[in-house]
């Protein structure tokens, strides 16, 4: 009587002990989609929009834009004009200035050029639904898009959500760009908002 007695505590130990393991997984994979939930709960997604010949046809406006569902929290970025990593957007400046095809038809193209630039750097914040314009020129003379575009643009910026998922995200002119997962963000190079 006392074999049978001990096998039947061994089947319901075991029993509870199958169960336990069970339950357990199912407390771990609960946790994983919680968590992931509440990650896209709170995922940056930005996207760099390029707008040539707003208002009278004679103007530049380059903006970021955040359609994600949570703040990005920018940790790089950088600007590359014709391939060259740069500064600020005063050299892109200097390029539209020295270009020949402004240079034929006269400086005064872009002298009476109006323009506003936004520093990009690790201070910077996107919310959510944000559209930051990061360049805007302006000129009261005729400029063609080609005249624009002459100079290619490149920005990359690194940049974070709330919990600390992170992208990367090289944008061109004229090219879609989609944000790549990176473990973290690397380096602290900025946009310098001087552009005269």
């Amino acid at each position: 009587m006392t074999e049978k007695a001990f096998r039947l505590d061994f089947v319901i130990a075991v029993a509870a002990l199958v169960m336990s393991v069970i339950t357990t997984g199912a407390l771990v994979y609960q946790t994983r989609v919680i968590h992931d939930q509440y990650a896209v709960a709170l995922w940056p997604y930005i996207a760099v929009d390029t707008s040539y010949g707003f208002l009278d046809g004679n103007g530049l406006e380059i903006s970021l834009i955040n359609d994600g569902f949570g703040p990005a929290m920018i940790h790089s970025a950088q600007l590359s004009v014709d391939g060259k990593p740069v500064p600020g957007w005063r050299e892109y400046g200097k390029a539209l200035l020295s270009d020949p095809d402004i240079k034929r038809r006269g400086r005064s193209a872009l002298r009476g050029e109006s323009g506003t630039a936004t520093s990009v750097d690790s201070s910077t914040i996107v919310r959510s639904g944000q559209t930051m314009r990061i360049l805007r020129l302006h000129s009261p003379f005729n400029i063609p898009q080609r005249d624009f575009t002459a100079h290619k643009i490149a920005l990359d910026f690194c940049y974070c959500s709330l919990n600390d998922s992170c992208w990367t995200l090289h944008a061109t002119s004229g090219a879609p760009a989609r944000p790549v997962p990176v473990t973290a963000c690397v380096g602290d190079a900025a946009i310098a908002s001087d552009f005269n």
